[in-house]
């Protein structure tokens, strides 16, 4: 179901213990309404953030949630951290 995900390093890993459950919120929003997470929830998931974020933020923001919902589907290896931030 998820499309990228592999290899955090240290800051990033720190940096996702800290996200926010409105974000997480938003990302399961996209994951329900399109039933999957591909390249287009991708995309849609890096334009809702960037709208609601400065562009910092809402990679941070991006890079934990999309870790956050990997953990939790038992997906962890699959997280890819430059591919994540290339979405912004």
């Amino acid at each position: 179901m998820l499309a990228c995900c592999r290899g955090l390093s240290p800051p990033v890993a720190a940096a996702t213990r800290r996200v926010r459950r409105s974000d997480v919120e938003l990302l399961n929003k996209i994951i329900r309404t399109r039933g999957g997470f591909g390249h287009r929830e991708h995309l849609e998931l890096a334009w809702t953030y960037l709208r609601l974020h400065p562009t910092e933020e809402a990679e941070r923001v991006m890079v934990a949630a999309i870790r956050h919902i990997a953990r939790r589907h038992g997906a962890e290896e699959k997280y890819h951290e430059t591919i994540t931030r290339a979405w912004l």
